[in-house]
């Protein structure tokens, strides 16, 4: 049997938010990057949380850990919601929504985490435009696994297209 990383999860906490804030962690994701130390992210919900210009939740921070005890935030991305984190070809992505019920977008960085590409347009990680504010198509994911698979990329999402709770169409992107 592995030892586990920490013996006790909450002896070593990333990133907290008091619940009286109104400003919730949520959507951790974690990957070991190639020289070996773990990059970590969160994004924020909760009614006082940073909100876009529709309002929706739309921020994720990065943090970065050389020896799994002491954690530094090295970057803070706006326009990531629900994201994954995996690496490839010796860079780090990102992909998930750019807000809640946003864009499907990608982004990659080649610095442990510090500075990530911009997803502005289908040439740069923008992947799949999401409607503005709640028109569909609404997309929705949570941190999922990114799996490869005889060369190709997979990972889950959903579609609110009714615009109401619980009205929504799964399926798999690829590349």
């Amino acid at each position: 049997m592995e030892t586990p990383l920490f013996a006790n999860p909450l002896e070593n906490v990333v990133a907290r938010s008091p619940a009286s804030t109104g400003v919730y962690l949520g959507s951790p994701g974690i990957v070991k990057a190639d020289d070996g130390s773990l990059v970590i992210s969160h994004d924020y919900f909760g009614p006082n949380s940073p909100k876009d210009a529709f309002g929706r939740e739309h921020k994720t921070n990065i943090y970065r850990s050389e020896d799994e005890e002491g954690w530094n935030r090295v970057a803070d991305i706006d326009g990531a919601f629900w994201s994954s984190l995996f690496t490839h070809g010796g860079s780090i992505y990102l992909l998930g929504c750019s807000a809640h019920y946003g864009d499907i977008v990608i982004r990659r960085t080649d610095d442990l985490g510090r500075s990530w590409t911009e997803p502005v347009d289908e040439d740069s990680g923008l992947l799949f435009r999401g409607g503005p504010a709640t028109q569909t198509p609404n997309y929705h994911c949570a941190p999922v696994p990114v799996v490869e698979h005889e060369g190709r990329i997979f990972r889950a999402f959903e579609d609110n297209f009714s615009g109401r709770w619980a009205y929504f169409s799964s399926f798999v992107i690829s590349a």
